[in-house]
C-alpha cells in the first residue's frame, strides 16, 4: 500500500494499483529476505528512538545531524534492497508488477527519480 500525508501529517493508506492483491498470498520481491529487512528496520526504528533522546537531553547539534545521516543511510539501504528483488521478481511476472517493458522502465524511472531527488 502506497502512503500519503492526511490534513494531520499522518500517514494515510491509499490503494495502490496492485491492491486487489490479496497481501498474504502474492510473493513479493523481498519474501526471501523479509526477515532481514524487518532486523534493518527495527535497529532504525531503534535509531529513531536514540534521536528522539539526544533531542530530549539537548546534545550537540552536528551529533544529532550526524545520527539523522546515518538512519537516512540505513533507509537507504533498505529502499534499494527492495527495489533489486522488485527488479528480479516482480518485473519478471511474479509479484504482480507491470506486464510491458515499457510500463515496468516508467515503474522502476519513477522510484529511481524519488530516490534521486532526495
Amino acid at each position: 500500500m502506497e502512503q500519503s500525508q492526511q490534513h494531520n501529517g499522518a500517514p494515510k493508506e491509499q490503494e495502490s494499483e496492485h491492491a486487489g492483491e490479496s497481501e498474504g498470498h502474492v510473493e513479493r520481491g523481498y519474501t526471501s529476505s523479509k526477515d532481514d529487512l524487518l532486523s534493518r528496520l527495527a535497529k532504525i526504528e531503534g535509531q529513531i528512538r536514540g534521536i528522539k533522546r539526544m533531542v530530549e537531553g539537548d546534545r550537540y547539534c552536528i551529533d544529532i545531524i550526524t545520527q539523522i545521516s546515518a538512519v537516512q543511510a540505513a533507509l537507504g539501504k533498505v529502499e534499494l534492497s527492495l527495489l533489486e528483488g522488485h527488479m528480479l521478481h516482480c518485473l519478471l511476472g511474479h509479484g504482480g508488477g507491470p506486464d510491458t517493458p515499457e510500463a515496468q522502465t516508467a515503474e522502476v524511472m519513477s522510484v529511481v527519480a524519488r530516490m534521486m531527488s532526495k
